[in-house]
């Protein structure tokens, strides 16, 4: 799975979520989103890592969301957990 790919996933966990409204969406599509911007609060943060834990197959922590601050690189930090 490449880093499109995941950021796809990610982009998706968060919409079915309910934590990315359109908007902010069509701009994570198109470019790189801080994910500051996004309000998580600690419930939705395990519900997200949860959901990508089964879509990405690996292990996803909360402090994954705290040390990648844009969505690229939070994307290319799965992305190299995925090949491992």
């Amino acid at each position: 799975m490449n880093t499109l790919e995941i950021k796809a996933i990610v982009i998706d966990s968060l919409i079915r979520l309910g934590q990315l409204p359109d908007d902010m969406a069509n701009e994570a599509r198109d470019g790189d989103l801080d994910l500051s911007q996004i309000a998580l609060d600690s419930l939705s943060v395990i519900e997200i890592c949860m959901h990508l834990e089964n879509a990405l197959g690996i292990a996803v922590e909360p402090v994954d969301f705290l040390n990648h601050s844009k969505l690229n690189d939070l994307a290319d930090f799965f992305a190299s957990m995925v090949r491992k």
